[in-house]
């Protein structure tokens, strides 16, 4: 069967595309949702859209951040969600809801990973400026307040330091070591995004997967209709924990390769969507040696 063919660029003229928000908005906004909202059978395969279409957003994306007197948040703040349309989509039954979960977090990873590249132009113009000016994960609020008279003219040398001891600290809570390759330090510091607050403001995959955090997973994991003379267990889970659960204790040889698949899956993409490491689901995952995290390769001789 052949593949679909990509989805064309509307008729616009560029200048207006990139006249005003709305306009920017309405140019872009058909092809997102097509890439994250049209069927695929591979979740790994993002639906196209034609290549001058792509161009055509880029630029008007690059006119728009370059043009004065442009708001500067509002654009980020308009990436589309669809989390919350995929929560409705979970199935109540814990064997279901783990097929489910799985190749609707890839589809979804996949898509904004895509959106991530062709709206890379906000994450330069504005994202950039807001790490700059501590508004990012980890910001200038997070560091021991200092006594500048005190510490004299090696103020700002101690808060720099205290800065980067801190997020040493953080970025080893996501699994990374000194001396790890780039690739372990970019993810660890991808799931840190993932975990912060939704005031801070992160790069646009980071802001997809904290999405999905907050309107999938955290739904997932928290036990619903637990109230006065409710009985629940020590550490409640909710559905996704249940289901979790209920894939690690199988006792059955049959499909034992699958279950082990899943279960890495699984911790990756709670690790990934920035679900904390003493999360009972996650520490039940790590028990069982699912940590969720890139391997690590030893260097090849040359």
């Amino acid at each position: 069967m052949s593949s679909p063919l990509p989805m064309p660029a509307p008729p616009t003229n560029l200048a207006e595309a990139s006249a005003s928000l709305q306009a920017l908005w309405d140019y872009t906004q058909p092809a997102l949702d097509h890439m994250l909202r049209s069927p695929t059978n591979d979740p790994t395969e993002v639906p196209a859209i034609d290549a001058s279409y792509y161009i055509w957003i880029s630029t008007a994306l690059y006119n728009y951040w370059t043009c004065s007197r442009r708001p500067a948040s509002s654009s980020y703040e308009t990436v589309p969600s669809v989390a919350q349309e995929l929560l409705l989509g979970a199935p109540q039954d814990a064997h279901a809801l783990i097929r489910y979960i799985l190749p609707t977090y890839t589809r979804y990873a996949t898509g904004t990973a895509v959106l991530h590249r062709m709206l890379n132009y906000t994450n330069r113009f504005y994202v950039k400026a807001e790490l700059d000016n501590g508004y990012g994960w980890l910001g200038w609020r997070e560091i021991p307040s200092q006594d500048q008279n005190k510490a004299g003219t090696k103020w700002r040398e101690v808060v720099k330091a205290n800065f980067a001891e801190l997020r040493t600290t953080e970025l080893k809570k996501w699994g990374w070591e000194e001396g790890d390759p780039e690739e372990v330090l970019a993810q660890a510091e991808a799931c840190a995004e993932a975990a912060s607050e939704l005031d801070r403001t992160v790069p646009l995959a980071s802001l997809a997967h904290r999405r999905f955090r907050t309107e999938v997973l955290e739904p997932l994991l928290k036990v619903s209709g637990a109230g006065a003379g409710t009985k629940q267990s020590q550490e409640p889970e909710g559905r996704l924990g249940d289901a979790v659960a209920e894939l690690l204790e199988s006792t059955t040889s049959d499909g034992l390769e699958e279950r082990a698949q899943l279960a890495q899956d699984m911790a990756r993409m709670l690790r990934m969507c920035g679900i904390q490491p003493d999360h009972p689901v996650r520490k039940r995952l790590d028990r069982d040696g699912y940590t969720g995290a890139v391997a690590h390769h030893a260097p090849t001789a040359t």
